[in-house]
């Protein structure tokens, strides 16, 4: 059974990158989520102080995607065992109501 706090996870992480955020290294060693095409305000990045903003990378892009793609497949392979859940409900319904399945 799929997670729900994991889905809710990348459920969130999907509506960040669709509006903008993606992971930059604003130094060595430091990532953060930042707003494609505003104004950073970060006090760890080397541009601290600085007006200036960031753009994601094809790399960095293509790794925020993996997050709607994940997403989008968790989200897939849960309403399918929802589905396949409501159908053994269904049929074990169906089955109760016949009137040899008490024999």
């Amino acid at each position: 059974m799929i997670d729900q706090l994991i889905l809710s996870n990348l459920a969130e992480m999907a509506t960040k990158v669709e509006a903008g955020w993606f992971w930059a290294t604003l130094c060595p060693g430091i990532r953060v989520l930042v707003r494609e095409g505003h104004d950073c305000h970060h006090a760890s990045c080397l541009k601290a102080g600085k007006l200036h903003r960031h753009y994601p990378t094809p790399e960095e892009r293509d790794d925020m995607q993996a997050y709607v793609r994940a997403y989008q497949d968790l989200k897939t392979r849960h309403e399918m065992e929802q589905a396949r859940a409501q159908l053994d409900v269904a049929e074990l319904e169906r089955l109760h109501a016949l009137p040899d399945y008490h024999a």
